[in-house]
């Protein structure tokens, strides 16, 4: 072995499941994807689910945004708080899985440099695993230390941060609607500014604990990383940081999801109550379609938390405790990698859930989506189109009748006015 001239650095090697080139033998084989311990088959399978994925997450994310900018029906706080929180989701699938794809793909494929054999400058980690230059692990570490690798796992993370506090939001939104519900429809519970501005402060939360953190205090603090799943990922180094994480990213936010859910699921049931009480009034068909369409939007938010939390929970837990360098034997690192990549793959699956979701239990939603996609939507806005043309040109027409005369009106005067002269 060559003299070590290397530097420690805070780094853990996860290597790509089924694709374990660690140890592959750069004279033999032209590239890590050759290796003999590289299933080609199920790592083009793993490609594919990234593909589909970033592909219905982009396509799902899309449709939730256009179906509420060209309907008026949903032009109201609680789907503007949607058509933000869907395009938090849409960043993970236009930029996170596809640029961690193409980055790992690039990784696999690139043919080893020939003249690393020789170079001394090995790279030490941080549980004593030495990095071979141009390796598997010291391609993902170049990768990571730069700058696209940092910029992704900082999108990810922002991605994670704004749908839990656009969740708190909408917990808000279906809160004042049930407690005022007067004020509510009339938009003087919740104005359009001020959900605006409310958006606007969730986005600057998000930006500053994902990006401007991170950025300010570095791998000190922060390490930012290729993982398995071919996902950008960044975990917290220091223990008063992963704390400081841990309560206002997720202890506060989840704090305030239960106690507005749990007081908007008390109030529901307190008026419930009091209609059964006064059973001799029989309530009005709009004040119990009301009343049902107020339950029916809480408990759309408790499933939207519930599959939040299913599916972030169990891969923060994997990444705040998982290191890849540990495990010395192929078969148990192979099943851990595979568990770990599966979470991260389940985490990045929340930005799709909320587009099933609205179509699940939004009929409305549903309703206007079919329209935005069928023939007969696109016929009757060329229809209303072809109808505004032809108001326009009929009243550029009749303007130009109505100038005619006046015109004519006006020489008529002044050569009658000539002539009595």
């Amino acid at each position: 072995m060559d003299e070590f001239n290397g530097t420690e650095i805070n780094f853990h090697c996860m290597y790509i499941p089924f694709c374990d080139a660690r140890d592959c033998d750069r004279e033999l084989y032209d590239s890590p994807v050759d290796c003999p311990d590289c299933n080609r088959g199920m790592v083009a399978l793993h490609f594919t689910i990234l593909i589909l994925m970033a592909i219905f997450i982009t396509m799902g994310n899309l449709g939730i945004i256009l179906v509420i900018k060209r309907n008026k029906i949903f032009h109201n706080s609680f789907n503007m708080f949607k058509c933000s929180l869907a395009f938090a989701d849409l960043l993970v699938g236009v930029l996170v899985v596809p640029s961690g794809a193409y980055e790992t793909a690039s990784i696999m494929m690139r043919s080893f440099d020939p003249t690393a054999l020789n170079r001394t400058d090995y790279l030490i980690g941080k549980d004593v695993a030495m990095i071979r230059p141009d390796s598997m692990c010291d391609r993902i570490y170049q990768e990571d230390i730069g700058g696209p690798g940092m910029f992704l796992s900082m999108i990810s993370v922002l991605s994670v941060m704004a749908s839990i506090f656009h969740l708190v939001l909408l917990s808000i939104d279906r809160f004042l609607a049930v407690w005022c519900p007067i004020k509510y429809n009339q938009r003087k519970a919740l104005k359009d500014k001020c959900a605006i501005s409310m958006i606007i402060f969730v986005w600057l939360v998000s930006i500053t604990l994902s990006v401007v953190i991170p950025m300010s205090l570095g791998q000190r603090h922060f390490i930012h990383g290729l993982s398995p799943a071919m996902i950008f990922t960044l975990k917290t180094s220091n223990p008063s940081t992963g704390i400081f994480y841990a309560t206002f990213g997720l202890g506060l936010p989840y704090l305030a999801l239960l106690g507005l859910n749990t007081a908007t699921g008390s109030i529901i049931l307190i008026k419930h109550r009091n209609l059964v009480r006064r059973s001799s009034l029989s309530p009005s068909l709009n004040s119990g379609g009301r009343r049902k369409d107020e339950v029916k939007a809480t408990i759309t938010i408790l499933v939207m938390i519930v599959v939040f939390t299913l599916s972030t929970l169990p891969a923060m837990v994997a990444v705040t405790f998982y290191n890849g360098t540990e495990h010395k034997k192929k078969g148990d690192a192979t099943i851990r990698s595979i568990i770990y990549s599966t979470l991260i793959l389940l985490l990045v699956s929340n930005s799709a859930w909320n587009f099933i979701i609205y179509s699940w239990r939004n009929d409305n939603f549903r309703k206007a989506l079919k329209n935005l996609f069928t023939r007969k939507q696109q016929r009757q806005r060329a229809i209303i189109r072809w109808k505004q043309l032809k108001c326009s040109v009929l009243l550029l027409s009749e303007e130009k009748r109505r100038r005619k005369k006046l015109i004519k009106l006006t020489e008529a005067s002044n050569s009658y006015s000539s002539e009595k002269m």
